[in-house]
């Protein structure tokens, strides 16, 4: 009985220790990245989380994030920016019109969660989508951005909310949702897409946001983060394709 007792304490101890280790390294790992958080309010009034990125190691700064899909429907100057409300409009609406919609083109369909999707002349306005002193990032700042969670590999992961389906409600991934930790205080979401040709796709399953960097006329750079991997990647993308935005806070 006596070791039977001695059994059962020494199992108790050395679960507990697994744990407060577990516990204790994820949240060094977050303090890796993740070194500050903030807030930041668009013209409209909209307040979005920030996280301050960097990599405690690497002698490279930081950058400050928006943690939240953009939601804004007008430019920094206050001009509106063109709401579209069904497929056919996106599609067919006159070359180089700035556009915003939502999944499904209503925002009752996570709207006000996922945040808006931006076509890419919208991201391109001079007139500014972002907050003052915020701008869309630079190819290059996703790149840093990649390089401070380690590689394109496992970066997505580090970005990714652990918000999963089915044990949790929308805002989240679908499963297996590969590699989520949100160990830099990101937290990506997958508000989907809207195709060059005005389909809604991929809601709950990818996320892609757009670069302010332009690889010809008519194609420009947008990164992506996905349910059934760790890893972030990047492509070139029609400017009628319509994605989130996470805007950067501008260097001094």
């Amino acid at each position: 009985m006596k070791n039977k007792k001695r059994a059962w304490i020494y199992f108790l101890f050395i679960t507990f220790n697994i744990l407060f280790f577990t516990n204790s390294c994820e949240k060094d790992q977050e303090a890796f990245y993740l070194k500050a958080t903030g807030e930041v309010t668009d013209i409209e009034g909209n307040v979005y989380k920030t996280a301050v990125i960097g990599h405690s190691f690497l002698d490279m700064g930081t950058q400050e994030w928006m943690a939240e899909g953009l939601k804004v429907t007008k430019y920094r100057d206050g001009t509106p920016i063109t709401f579209v409300s069904n497929s056919h409009d996106w599609h067919h609406i006159e070359a180089g019109t700035a556009l915003y919609s939502y999944y499904d083109f209503d925002k009752n369909n996570y709207g006000d969660i996922y945040g808006a999707l931006y076509n890419g002349y919208a991201v391109h306005d001079p007139a500014g989508l972002c907050p003052d002193g915020w701008r869309i990032p630079t190819k290059e700042e996703w790149e840093v951005l990649t390089v401070y969670l380690g590689t394109r590999t496992n970066a997505g992961g580090k970005m990714k909310s652990t918000r999963t389906a089915p044990k949790d409600d929308h805002p989240r991934w679908d499963s297996p949702n590969t590699g989520a930790n949100n160990i830099s205080g990101f937290s990506a979401l997958p508000g989907g897409r809207i195709d060059s040709h005005g389909i809604s796709r991929d809601i709950g399953k990818n996320s892609f946001w757009w670069s302010s960097t332009i690889d010809d006329k008519t194609h420009y750079f947008g990164y992506g983060a996905h349910h059934n991997k760790a890893y972030m990647g990047y492509s070139r993308f029609h400017p009628l394709s319509g994605f989130s935005v996470r805007c950067i806070k501008k260097q001094n």
